[in-house]
């Protein structure tokens, strides 16, 4: 990359050189113009140096040569163009953090009178020096107080530019954090606050620049996440949330919702929300439709009527042909058709065995209708098997193209040409069809349309995903989370992206075995030796020394190379192997980081996909989420994350100790940095009415533990501030023991007489390494050894705890 870009400046400079024999004022303006409107940052410091000694020494030659030709005015220009070049650069390593690149290029300046160029890094240097103290609190204190003084004095600078103001402001509340996480005086930090926000409010100018809105809308959420999290300052966090909004920030759309859960929006600050929003893109919304409708459902009364007409009407003007009807419903409803008189008997004037009766009549009558094989979609609906975009005049676009990320192009979006003739009914429980939608661009869209569930925690799980891509992406790191895209049309139904080239864990692994029938065979010898795998009694019956040889002796029938294997049917080079397999490891890596964070659980083998084409994993069906796998399941998960013989077995030879952990490490780290952007998006979505997690928490705990109260079990199952104080512990490296034993205490399993079993599989015993690494270093922000050993040990021991991944 230095070389290209040698070649490049080289280049540049030659034709600059030849141009300037015609008349050096243009040329000169042009070379000005280029290098201080390019902002070439490499990733290395090196790499800018490099850059930067170049045009230095082209401007040396420049000005030889034009001190030839007598032409002070522009020697003058060109020395301010290499005290702009070397001040944005040492701008450039203050960001970095880079001491000793910052103070080497100060110390050239020290002869230079510009204090405008020179305050600010100054005051970056002392902060720098202050945050590269170890112990001594009176130099940090001392470090950061002359930081202060150097920014406080570029506020009041009249040359300096409003950016540079901004940033200072900013730099002096960054210190002031500092100083209160060392329980130093931070008297001056609301007046800090109030001095910025007044500074970007007062400014009304619409032509701004680019940069200057991002330096703006920066320093908006800056304030946002200060006055968040202080009571009273309800206003001045919805105004600087919707101008960073308006400023472009895509960080402000992320922390939109945020603005709806504020008490007072339909009181005082109704008017100010109404003002601010009246001249806001339209499209900046769409993301959160969802949470809009339903803050609009608690509204006034007389404003729902209104809107709920509306509503009406635009229904009517819906296929508004009265033929269509009879096209809606296809021949696999017809058996159907007699079920409606016989539910009718049943009735509350019934006595319980006559409704009982009844019921057991349809369902025996239900049977056969559920051997039928649907494969046409005529047989669900034949409108919708013989549309036809130009023969019914009707637009439909493919859903999932209105994501909030930028302005709709419904020019550009793609309509829908027809239907695939054929459908998939899958095996699972609710039988979801996969459909397939054929775009007027000839490409297939396939989706799968599940029922009788609701989906709108997967729609809001993937927001999620794609907020922390976003953060991965901001730190330009090659971290990914695959995403899909979810449907939700009622709380009962609803379309989700199928994803193509996929195929399941469980028959990824199956395509390597030599026995196809080893995971069902396996799963049998554990029932017969066992009996009810979900009856936590089975296993504690069995001793202990008796139960774990047992389980390695299953989990061994499985070559521990299988994963191996199959990633190597995949490959037709060694160098396809590798990079498969390094795929494979960091997008596991990354799943596990990921899911850790947000307690999502249930990752069996048929909840993991494996693209086919890249070896990257993708998770599916998110029903468990915020730890309520370990809470509700009759059986809790123990394990933060899955960690078998036969994934290791992949990651040889270095196992969870090489690429997995250092690709764990760094998404944690990306996430913790940015947590407050992450948990306040979080909030939002735990307390999301239109995912009624309280009503669900009391009906699982009304079915599992009939002897409670009803109103004591759901506030003790979910409490939303657990899960958010639980979700910044895990970014900053809390013990995922005592996270898992939070879950269990607040969970259905409390008061069985086998609670303190868990606990103790959770913690281990004296001798385990886990159970001596139980209290993690208080700074560390990194999956711990004990997260690690625990994943494999209790993966690799307990059969309760591993079963549904094997």
């Amino acid at each position: 990359m230095l070389k290209l870009q040698t070649l490049i400046e080289v280049d540049q400079f030659l034709q600059f050189a030849k141009a300037i024999a015609n008349g050096p004022e243009e040329p000169v303006a042009l070379l000005q113009d280029y290098w201080l409107s390019t902002h070439n940052v490499f990733p290395s410091m090196i790499l800018n140096e490099a850059v930067l000694l170049y045009r230095k020494l082209f401007l040396k030659l420049l000005v030889d040569r034009l001190q030839n030709l007598n032409k002070p005015n522009l020697v003058r220009q060109l020395k301010n163009t290499e005290l702009t070049l070397v001040s944005n650069f040492m701008n450039l390593a203050a960001e970095d953090f880079n001491y000793e690149m910052t103070r080497k290029y100060l110390t050239q300046f020290k002869s230079i009178n510009s204090p405008e160029k020179l305050t600010m890094i100054e005051g970056s240097l002392y902060w720098m020096r202050g945050k590269l103290h170890k112990n001594d609190s009176v130099e940090i204190e001392q470090d950061l107080r002359a930081a202060i003084a150097k920014f406080k004095e570029v506020t009041f600078l009249h040359k300096i530019e409003d950016k540079d103001v901004i940033t200072s402001f900013m730099r002096i509340i960054d210190i002031n954090l500092n100083m209160a996480a060392i329980g130093r005086d931070t008297s001056d930090f609301e007046f800090t606050c109030e001095s910025l926000k007044d500074k970007i409010l007062s400014d009304g100018r619409s032509d701004l620049g680019s940069s200057e809105m991002a330096i703006k809308s920066k320093a908006l959420l800056k304030l946002a996440y200060i006055f968040h999290d202080q009571s009273g300052n309800e206003l001045n966090f919805v105004m600087c949330v919707l101008r960073a909004m308006k400023f472009g920030s895509k960080e402000g759309r992320q922390l939109f919702p945020c603005i709806l859960l504020q008490d007072c929006l339909e009181s005082d600050l109704t008017e100010m929300f109404i003002t601010e929003t009246d001249n806001m893109p339209t499209w900046m919304f769409l993301g959160w439709i969802p949470q809009l409708l339903e803050n609009y459902r608690n509204s006034c009364q007389r404003c729902v009527e209104e809107r709920m007409q509306l509503i009406d009407e635009l229904d009517l003007l819906l296929l508004s042909d009265p033929l269509v009807d009879k096209f809606l419903k296809g021949d696999i409803y017809k058996p159907l058709k007699n079920f409606g008189k016989d539910f009718e008997k049943i009735n509350v004037h019934n006595t319980i065995e006559q409704n009982k009766t009844t019921l057991c009549n349809l369902l025996q009558r239900s049977n056969p209708i559920k051997q039928y094989k649907y494969v046409q979609l005529k047989d669900y609906c034949p409108w919708l098997a013989n549309f036809s975009a130009g023969r019914n005049s009707l637009e439909l676009e493919i859903p999932g193209q209105y994501t909030g990320e930028k302005m709709p192009l419904i020019q550009h979006h793609i309509k829908v040409a027809g239907f695939g003739e054929k459908v998939i009914v899958m095996n699972s429980l609710r039988k979801p069809i996969k459909i397939t939608m054929v775009g007027i661009n000839g490409k297939e869209y396939p989706f799968l349309i599940k029922f009788g569930e609701d989906i709108r925690l997967d729609q809001r799980i993937q927001q999620l995903f794609i907020l922390m891509n976003t953060i991965f992406v901001s730190d330009n790191t090659n971290h990914q989370l695959l995403t899909y895209q979810v449907v939700p049309l009622t709380s009962r139904i609803g379309l989700i992206q199928w994803v193509q080239n996929t195929t399941s864990l469980h028959d990824f692994i199956v395509r390597s075995l030599a026995n196809k029938e080893m995971l069902e065979q396996i799963t049998g010898a554990m029932k017969n030796a066992l009996g009810n795998l979900m009856d936590y009694n089975a296993y504690r019956e069995k001793p202990k020394v008796e139960l774990i040889p047992l389980y390695r002796s299953w989990a061994n029938m499985i070559p521990q190379d299988v994963l191996r294997k199959s990633v190597w049917s995949m490959s037709l080079t060694t160098e396809d192997f590798i990079a498969l397999k390094n795929n494979f490891i960091k997008s596991y890596a990354v799943i596990c980081a990921c899911h850790w964070i947000l307690g999502i659980g249930d990752r069996h083998l048929d909840n993991i996909k494996v693209c086919t084409k890249t070896g990257k994993l993708l998770g599916i069906d998110f029903g468990h989420a915020f730890g309520t796998a370990t809470q509700r399941l009759p059986i809790p998960e123990l394990v933060p994350i899955r960690l078998t013989p036969h994934l290791e077995g992949l990651m040889e030879p270095l196992k969870a100790k090489g690429l997995f952990r250092a690709v764990m490490i760094d998404c944690l780290r990306l996430l913790n940095i940015n947590r407050n952007q992450l948990l306040a998006t979080m909030n939002v979505f735990i307390q999301d009415p239109s995912v009624d997690w309280l009503e669900h928490a009391k009906y699982t705990a009304a079915a599992l533990c009939p002897s409670q109260s009803s109103d004591i079990v759901p506030s003790a199952i979910w409490n939303i501030q657990q899960k958010i104080d639980q979700a910044k512990r895990k970014l900053q490296g809390a013990s995922s023991m005592r996270i898992t034993a939070e879950d269990l205490k607040s969970s259905i399993h409390y008061s069985r007489p086998n609670f303190q079993d868990f606990v103790e599989f959770v913690e281990g015993d004296e001798n385990n390494l886990r159970f001596s690494l139980r209290h993690p270093h208080p700074c560390a922000i990194h999956p711990t050894p004990a997260m690690f050993h625990r994943a494999a040990a209790l993966t690799c021991n307990n059969p309760f705890c591993s079963m549904s991944f094997h």
